[in-house]
């Protein structure tokens, strides 16, 4: 079974990738396919994925779950769902309601407090949904950039990242 990761990666750092190393094995997942969320910057947030991932970066972007999912289910099989709690609970019923009518999806769901809410929301529609909790802090995109914008060192990127970020003066 593959593992579909949808979100902005805006950018994504440290806290994303436990994430998908976490669901990864205890899914025990083939791959982890990141999907992108249409937006500003996308192909530097492909390019920045591509640098630091172990897995693929679907050529196509989305503008939000519900479409991915509805437009790549046939072409992944069976999946799992890799999504941040804050990202689920913006999900509409309708979304969920595509999800839970293929028992070939689960839901992981990653977070603090607004992840043990999830959880019972997807059950109740029908969705197998888990809750891994973030095992390390790990600061959020909107810190990271923020933090470039000030001039700032952030946390949570790798090297790479933060130099690819630099060279192409994204943040600023």
């Amino acid at each position: 079974m593959k593992g579909i990761f949808f979100g902005a990666f805006n950018p994504i750092h440290e806290g994303h990738i436990l994430f998908a190393q976490m669901a990864k094995q205890q899914f025990n997942l083939e791959d982890i396919v990141y999907i992108l969320k249409t937006g500003k910057d996308e192909n530097s947030r492909k390019e920045i994925l591509n640098l630091c991932i172990d897995g693929q970066v679907c050529d196509r972007s989305f503008k939000s779950l519900r479409q991915a999912v509805t437009e790549l289910k046939e072409e992944l099989g069976p999946t799992a769902i890799l999504i941040g709690a804050e990202d689920f609970s913006e999900i509409d019923e309708d979304t969920l309601k595509i999800l839970g009518a293929s028992n070939n999806f689960i839901i992981a769901l990653v977070g603090e407090d607004s992840g043990e809410l999830a959880v019972p929301l997807a059950k109740k529609l029908g969705i197998n949904a888990e809750y891994i909790p973030a095992a390390v802090s790990s600061p959020t995109s909107t810190k990271i950039r923020k933090a470039i914008k000030e001039n700032k060192q952030p946390i949570g990127l790798n090297d790479e990242v933060l130099e690819y970020i630099k060279s192409k003066k994204l943040y600023e």
